[in-house]
């Protein structure tokens, strides 16, 4: 494990403010609680949860998945295919995630379970894939809806299967998205439901089939390296990343790093990270938009660290907050939503 994956023990979880700030050059007062579950104390980890191995197409690939992995310095790797979870051979240093994308017909990453689950529901293709993660979340599993813009899925549809137990979306599968049309992000639909009150989970993933897919238009080269996963995990263990997964401790990426979100008492948010030129505090409540944060030293075109002063700007974040990084190839990372829940009282200049 590298020094990226530092501790974090300071932070408290749930951090209630109480401080002054301004909401359009007019006095106010914020209160309210925020849930950070990215404050325990643990490790930063990162890897795919999304990779196929399929014993009869290649077989090398089964066998040295493990490797590719463990060399690309990631931390865990789940390797699956449809409907089947297949042995993996384990790797010193490496965690092998047990899981399988289950055909429902629709195609939903699911983990924490020893079996594959598929509903025997006689409706249609949306009702069979709804049916299907009803069963998972029944079963106590993890079920996460793979490349949703990519499966064509409307509106309507993706209501449904989040009333049927949805624990989140991949957001980002280079898999897809280095075969054209770019429809392998689906942050801005995940964004969107969010919106609507959703609590969904990010993953991000490469769904490579080899070692041998390239991906020519990535400035890392391999789709095996252009999309995964970071967790915050309580130990270096199966349980650990599952147990993340579970408690919404994600974030799905391109390439930026997390290595630290903290909210102090005092209204800032403090966030650490790989170097990146730009930090977005995204609300996803009532519609407020939120803020941006560039490097705070001027001539410097990266920065580890970018602070939100909920003072100045913590009006327009409401309900749920999305972290994203965004480094100098325009890669991103976004956080799992944090629960924020602020009341805003206005104050008068006799009383302010």
């Amino acid at each position: 494990m590298s020094n990226q994956q530092n501790r974090n023990r300071e932070s408290k979880e749930e951090v209630h403010l109480d401080i002054p700030g301004t909401q359009k050059m007019i006095n106010i007062r914020i209160t309210g609680t925020i849930h950070n579950q990215f404050a325990i104390p643990g490790i930063w980890l990162r890897g795919t949860l999304h990779c196929h191995l399929n014993k009869h197409r290649r077989p090398e690939w089964v066998n040295g998945a493990g490797e590719h992995y463990h060399h690309l310095g990631y931390d865990f790797f789940a390797g699956m295919d449809h409907d089947v979870i297949p042995a993996v051979d384990s790797v010193p240093g490496t965690i092998v995630i047990p899981g399988v994308e289950t055909s429902g017909p629709g195609h939903i990453l699911t983990f924490g379970l020893d079996q594959p689950m598929k509903s025997d529901c006689e409706g249609d293709r949306i009702e069979k894939t709804a049916a299907t993660i009803q069963k998972i979340k029944e079963k106590g599993g993890v079920a996460v809806l793979a490349h949703p813009f990519k499966s064509g899925y409307t509106w309507e549809q993706l209501n449904i299967f989040c009333d049927a137990g949805l624990d989140g979306l991949e957001i980002l599968n280079s898999h897809v998205r280095g075969k054209g049309a770019d429809v392998g992000r689906s942050d801005q639909i995940w964004h969107m439901l969010l919106r609507e009150g959703r609590s969904l989970i990010a993953l991000g993933n490469d769904d490579a089939h080899g070692p041998h897919e390239d991906l020519s238009n990535s400035e890392s080269g391999l789709v095996s390296r252009a999309g995964w996963t970071g967790v915050l995990a309580r130990e270096f263990s199966v349980s650990g990343v599952l147990d993340a997964i579970r408690e919404g401790r994600t974030y799905a990426s391109e390439g930026p790093q997390f290595k630290g979100i903290e909210f102090q008492e005092d209204g800032k948010l403090i966030v650490s990270s790989s170097p990146c030129v730009v930090c977005h505090f995204r609300s996803a409540g009532g519609g407020k938009g939120g803020g941006s944060v560039y490097p705070a030293t001027q001539g410097l075109e990266t920065s580890e660290q970018f602070v939100f002063d909920f003072g100045v700007a913590g009006y327009r974040i409401q309900e749920q907050l999305v972290i994203i990084l965004e480094d100098v190839y325009g890669r991103r990372a976004w956080t799992s939503p944090i629960s924020v829940n602020l009341t805003l009282h206005t104050v008068s200049e006799e009383t302010g």
